[in-house]
C-alpha cells in the first residue's frame, strides 16, 4: 500500500462508518484539559452550522450586538456550555439547595465517582448542585474555551445566575446577556438571554477567574466520553428544542 493510501485508510478508520470516532477511546481517565479540547472541537463544528448562526443573528438583533466572527465564536461556546451544564441540561446536572460556596469544586468531586446515565430520558443525575455552583461551572468552562467576559450575577440575595457580557457596535455599552443556569424564579420557557432578570441592577459583573480544578486533574473516561458525545449530539440543536428537553429531564430528576 502506498503511503498516501495508508494515510487515507487510517483517516477512514478513525472516522468510522457513521461519523467521528468515540472520544478518548480506550482511556480509563481523561484530563480536564482533554475534555476542554474535545469541547473546543465541538464548538468549531457549531460555528459552521447555519441554524446556530441564525440564532446569533436573532439575538444580535434583539440585543443590538455585533454580528461578526468573534461574536459567533463566543456565542457558540456560551450556548454549548450553557446547555450542557444548566439544571436538566444534557450533562444531567440536577439543581438542589446545597448551601455551598459559588464555585464548582463539589461538582468535579461528584463527577470523579459518577456513573454514566443509562438513557437520555432517565432520572439519574451526574451531580447535584445549587444555582451558584452551576453558574460557577458554566463560567469556569466557557472561560477555558476562550470567552473571557462571563461572571456571576445575583438577581436576588438568595439566587445566582451567570452573565455573558457581549460587544455592541461603536461606543455603545456592552450588552449583558443573562445565562440562567437553573429555572429558579423563572417559568419553563425562559432560557439564554431571558429578560426576567435585569443584570443592570448589579453595578459590575466581575469575570469569574477562579481556577476551580487543574487542567491535569482527571475524570473517568466513560463519563468524559458521555459528556462529549452528548455535546456532539445536542449542542447545535434549536434553543426551543433544547428547552423542552431540559424541562423534561429536570422534571424527572427533581430539579428546578
Amino acid at each position: 500500500m502506498s503511503p498516501l493510501l495508508a494515510v487515507l485508510s487510517a483517516l477512514v478508520l478513525s472516522q468510522g462508518a457513521n461519523g467521528p470516532a468515540p472520544p478518548f477511546e480506550g482511556q480509563r481517565q481523561v484530563t480536564v484539559g482533554q475534555l476542554v479540547q474535545a469541547l473546543e472541537a465541538v464548538a468549531r463544528d457549531m460555528e459552521k452550522d447555519p441554524a446556530v448562526a441564525a440564532e446569533l443573528r436573532a439575538l444580535a438583533g434583539a440585543e443590538r450586538l455585533l454580528d461578526d466572527p468573534q461574536a459567533l465564536r463566543e456565542y457558540v461556546r456560551v450556548k454549548l456550555v450553557f446547555e450542557a451544564t444548566r439544571d436538566g441540561g444534557f450533562w444531567r446536572l440536577r439543581w438542589a439547595v446545597t448551601n455551598r460556596e459559588p464555585r464548582s469544586d463539589a461538582i468535579w468531586t461528584q463527577w470523579k465517582g459518577a456513573a454514566v446515565p443509562e438513557d437520555d430520558g432517565g432520572s439519574r443525575a451526574t451531580a447535584t448542585a445549587e444555582c451558584d455552583e452551576l453558574s460557577a461551572l458554566f463560567a469556569f468552562l466557557v472561560r477555558r474555551l476562550g470567552v473571557k467576559d462571563v461572571g456571576l450575577f445575583w438577581p436576588t440575595s438568595n439566587h445566582t445566575v451567570a452573565v455573558w457580557t457581549a460587544r455592541r457596535p461603536g461606543r455603545e455599552a456592552p450588552a449583558r446577556i443573562v445565562v440562567p443556569t437553573s429555572q429558579v424564579f423563572l417559568d419553563r420557557e425562559q432560557s439564554l438571554g431571558t429578560r426576567a432578570f435585569d443584570p443592570t441592577t448589579q453595578r459590575t459583573i466581575y469575570p469569574y477567574t477562579r481556577q476551580d480544578i487543574p487542567e491535569s486533574d482527571t475524570l473517568p473516561g466513560e463519563l468524559a466520553r458521555f459528556f462529549v458525545e452528548q455535546a456532539r449530539r445536542y449542542a447545535a440543536r434549536p434553543q426551543q428544542e433544547l428547552q423542552r428537553a431540559r424541562n423534561q429531564r429536570s422534571e424527572k430528576m427533581g430539579g428546578s
